[in-house]
């Protein structure tokens, strides 16, 4: 690369989340940025920002053959890529006995077969150019499993092996790579990028995972709770360890209440702006009480239960 060519980024997943927070530092870097997403409009932002350096590049990579294709478009535009972020993803969350095949297959082709073939369409480019950079963005889901995310689990944890792997056999090549592995943090993951299957959603008594689905419900109450109420985060701590109650784990679930119980604060100490705070925070722990209480949460009354807590003033 001459003194006065600007690095290359080709970045999956770039339209939210971390993806997005990458490509937004690399254009502001005086980067150029091929940004794949799966339609136009969800990186327009992006393009309006940066029109000289930002290019959106449509890649479906459920689909067989679209990654390869998505490397060759990139390649045809830019000339070359100097760093890959292999970070599209999404999560499927269900017990494993209740999972159909299909949800495996797919999870594995988005997660990890797509992530594949785009490094290999890009291997050759950087190899023979001497110098390059692939990371993968995998997940502590891809270093130790979770219940409930076993096609999750598999996706990652391929990630891991294949990124090991192709660090070692590329090293000699001046091809530098490495893997990512982020925890709980506040993106769309849990949102449009995480799939519930039917057992999650509606559990039904039927099912002998029948408390661990509702314990996986109100694991994603909490989620939307901790996006609308970030400042009662100890009182969603008490509710995260109910849920470790649930699933059985007594002793993680021992460790959050003494925990909480240190940072307890009388509420009369609570001046000026704060007591409106208490006043939204009584409503949704009443909110919480119920969607506790009730063994038969479905879909609709939890969805009910969210508007509720967004709409509190």
């Amino acid at each position: 690369m001459s003194a006065d060519q600007k690095p290359v980024w080709l970045i999956t997943g770039a339209s939210r989340g971390l993806g997005k927070a990458i490509a937004l530092k690399a254009l502001a870097a005086g980067h150029q940025v091929g940004a794949a997403v799966r339609n136009l409009d969800d990186g327009k932002d992006l393009v309006d920002a940066y029109p000289e350096t930002c290019r959106l590049f449509v890649a479906e990579l459920a689909q067989n053959g679209a990654a390869s294709g998505l490397a060759a478009d990139v390649l045809k535009h830019f000339g070359t890529v100097d760093y890959l972020i292999n970070n599209a993803g999404y999560g499927v969350w269900g017990m494993a006995e209740e999972l159909e095949m299909e949800n495996y297959y797919h999870q594995m082709q988005v997660n990890f077969f797509a992530l594949v073939e785009l490094t290999k369409s890009l291997i050759p480019v950087m190899r023979a150019r001497g110098s390059g950079m692939i990371i993968n963005v995998s997940s502590l889901a891809g270093l130790r499993g979770m219940q409930g995310l076993s096609a999750y689990n598999a996706s990652k944890f391929a990630v891991e092996g294949f990124t090991e792997a192709i660090a070692q056999e590329l090293t000699p090549f001046g091809v530098r790579v490495s893997v990512i592995e982020p925890g709980p943090y506040r993106t769309d993951w849990a949102g449009n990028s995480l799939v519930k299957t039917s057992g999650v959603q509606e559990p039904s008594k039927d099912s002998p995972y029948y408390e661990l689905n509702q314990a996986i419900k109100i694991d994603n109450l909490i989620l939307d709770l901790r996006e609308t109420f970030p400042f009662l985060e100890n009182q969603i701590q008490t509710l995260s360890a109910i849920v470790l109650q649930m699933k059985g784990k007594n002793e993680e679930a021992s460790l959050i209440f003494n925990e909480q119980l240190s940072l307890i604060k009388p509420w009369n100490k609570i001046m000026g702006d704060a007591y409106n705070r208490l006043g939204r925070a009584q409503i949704a722990l009443k909110y919480y009480k119920q969607a506790l209480n009730d063994s038969d949460l479905n879909e609709s009354s939890y969805i009910n239960l969210i508007k509720k807590l967004k709409t509190t003033k």
